[in-house]
């Protein structure tokens, strides 16, 4: 239903009932003047079938009118998700590759059993200390997702190998995260204003693993509670060489304790021959509890040593070349 105008229509515009599962629903570039029932609603819908996907915004149904169904009223009107369960359902009518803007409320949401597989949307709380997801190990089915998270808290674990596996793009603006991360996505990895920290203060973890993520970047965030460990770039090896490309700028590291790691550490034991990378640092600072400095290169098994294989560039000066470049 689109670029209609409706006038002087003395009941509901539209009424939906017994809408089949999976059926898809666009209402889009609509007018009106002088139309609803008595209470002025315009549109209601009854007995909506599961999987029903809706595409529906710049309507003008005319002042003080309404619409009943949160499922019909235009992008960016309806009320936040509520639950669980309101998130599950929201995400499971999203079309793949159709951009989709979820609010969440206020409160704690659980992140089992939800998918993100395909999806592209951005998924914003009230404040991180308002809304949160509990992730836990069970992190969303992520394969193919681009997904921005914006203005809440993540928590998860202080385990390995946690974190939005197989996705796209993934970013994350203004986001607390609690528990360790785990980078995956095939395209960028993007942090902004985000704060890191164990799920337990002083805990000895890396709250940031770039791993099967290749291209990540970090702005302005805070890396604070653990002891001595801030962003590791590592990967066990799968016979397939990589290259990573990682920028951190205006970002800050504390630790509760001393550690001989560096803030950015990046570990080479594991790794074909020729996996490299780049580095690059821009107004970024760590405190003493950081023993190996701003950033190590380290191979950190059996006759553990330095390596040389990525360049690194710490404002705008390069202070190792790397020998695999």
């Amino acid at each position: 239903i689109k670029n209609n105008t409706f006038e002087n229509i003395s009941d509901r515009i539209m009424r939906f009932n017994l809408v089949a599962p999976g059926t898809s629903i666009t209402i889009t570039g609509n007018n009106a003047t002088n139309s609803g029932d008595r209470a002025g609603e315009v549109i209601k819908a009854t007995t909506l079938g599961s999987g029903i996907t809706y595409d529906i915004h710049d309507n003008n149904w005319g002042e003080g009118k309404t619409v009943a169904n949160d499922e019909f009223k235009d992008a960016g009107e309806q009320a936040p998700i509520a639950d669980s369960e309101q998130l599950k359902k929201a995400l499971a009518g999203a079309t793949a590759g159709t951009p989709v803007e979820l609010t969440l409320a206020a409160g704690e949401f659980s992140t089992n059993g939800l998918s993100l597989a395909g999806k592209t949307v951005t998924i914003k709380g009230e404040g991180q200390d308002k809304t949160i997801l509990n992730a836990g190990t069970t992190y969303p089915e992520s394969n193919g997702a681009n997904v921005v998270f914006d203005n809440l808290t993540i928590i998860g674990t202080d385990g390995n190998y946690t974190g939005f596996q197989h996705s796209g793009n993934v970013t994350f603006k203004n986001v607390h995260f609690k528990g360790v991360l785990y980078t995956y996505s095939s395209g960028v990895d993007t942090f902004e204003n985000c704060t890191f920290e164990p799920t337990v203060v002083g805990t000895s973890v890396y709250p940031v693993v770039c791993y099967g993520g290749l291209n990540t970047v970090f702005k302005n965030c805070e890396f604070k509670n653990g002891q001595g460990k801030g962003i590791l770039v590592y990967n066990e090896g799968d016979g397939a060489d990589r290259n990573y490309n990682i920028t951190i700028s205006e970002c800050t590291f504390t630790a509760t304790g001393p550690n001989d790691k560096g803030a950015i550490e990046i570990h080479t034991e594991r790794w074909p021959k020729n996996t490299t990378g780049t580095i690059t640092i821009n107004n970024t600072t760590c405190d003493k509890n950081f023993g190996g400095g701003l950033w190590r290169e380290w191979y950190n098994i059996d006759t553990k040593h330095t390596t040389d294989y990525f360049r690194v560039v710490v404002d705008g000066k390069t202070q190792q070349k790397g020998s695999r470049q």
